[in-house]
């Protein structure tokens, strides 16, 4: 139901929060003021305290001169497109991460996951940006270096396997292991294995990226198949699946930025073209807000994760993951 007035625009949300959605449709708002008298007053005779305070924000939302980005919902596009950002390469789960934060903010359902869409490409295009040299120069070199094009073929070759399961059984992953309970125990699963990892695997030699084989290709793209758990993480997959089968851990964490691109921008397309239906004109603002800062917060961490590998292993982040696995098992 919509009242409107003087470019206000007042959408009411579902009959659950109202009795009488019909004695509504007639309301005009002259103004924020207004809209909240009526609301929280005698035009919703019969409601309950809690549910007359519902439709205030509501209409607070819908005459805001920002509307969509009142002090909450920015709160929200920060903290979410921060914690993308900070996530979405180091082995810890990006996508468990924004679970956990989403149900701590009560920020689910259609339009967070739409939202996180837009936080995730704003990833990317960190990636993007920072191996920019790298990839123009390999995009350069196709033609005449048979290196180059086995690079570019072999994250082809990474990518397919996940790519693949995603689509098959995406929709059967969201419904039934995207909650807290399974991000935990994912967490603690995956830092007890990395924390394993890095101290029993023996050293590998360093070796340049662009050398990794055909074998080392398909045996990374068959550890992010597991990354589709949420709470394993597509880093920490790649990167201890990279370690596993022969490569240094410097050389796995650059090869997992280079997958990263073609699998987080399928699948940030593929998203959105499920997802277009759930989008708006008021989200403009705050989901290119949490682009923004998304894309930030992701740069910085590329480039500080880059350097840390050089002298250091991941046994800090995998008793990270432990803890706040435990932590949210124990406040369940």
């Amino acid at each position: 139901m919509i009242g409107s007035r003087r470019g206000c625009r007042l959408e009411f949300p579902p009959g659950i929060w109202y009795s009488n959605p019909g004695k509504y449709a007639s309301i005009r708002p002259r103004s924020t003021g207004d809209v909240h008298a009526r609301m929280a007053g005698t035009a919703a005779p019969g409601l309950s305290e809690t549910a007359r305070c519902r439709l205030s924000f509501h209409a607070h939302q819908a005459c805001h001169p920002f509307h969509g980005v009142h002090a909450l919902s920015l709160f929200i596009v920060l903290i979410l497109g921060i914690v993308e950002g900070l996530t979405e390469f180091l082995p810890v789960s990006s996508t468990g991460h924004l679970i956990l934060v989403g149900h701590l903010l009560q920020f689910t359902g259609d339009k967070a996951e739409t939202f996180e869409i837009f936080i995730q490409l704003g990833a990317i295009l960190a990636v993007a940006w920072e191996f920019r040299t790298q990839l123009l120069n390999l995009l350069g070199r196709m033609g005449t270096d048979s290196t180059a094009r086995g690079f570019l073929f072999n994250v082809g070759l990474a990518f397919i396997p996940a790519a693949v399961v995603g689509v098959l059984a995406g929709d059967a992953i969201k419904a039934y292991l995207f909650s807290p309970f399974t991000v935990a125990l994912a967490l603690i699963v995956g830092g007890i294995a990395m924390y394993l990892i890095e101290t029993f695997l023996p050293p590998r030699a360093a070796m340049l990226t662009e050398a990794i084989s055909r074998r080392q290709a398909l045996g990374v793209g068959l550890a992010q198949i597991t990354a589709l758990f949420p709470g394993i993480s597509r880093s920490a997959s790649t990167i201890m699946g990279g370690m596993l089968i022969g490569l240094d851990r410097r050389a796995a964490t650059e090869f997992s930025f280079y997958l990263a691109l073609p699998t987080l921008g399928a699948a940030t397309v593929y998203d959105l073209l499920k997802n277009l239906e759930h989008l708006s004109q008021e989200d403009v603002l705050p989901f290119g807000l949490g682009l923004v800062v998304s894309f930030i917060s992701a740069l910085l961490v590329i480039r500080v994760f880059l350097r840390y590998v050089r002298t250091h292993d991941f046994r800090p982040l995998a008793l990270y993951r432990i803890g706040l696995g435990l932590l949210v098992l124990a406040v369940l």
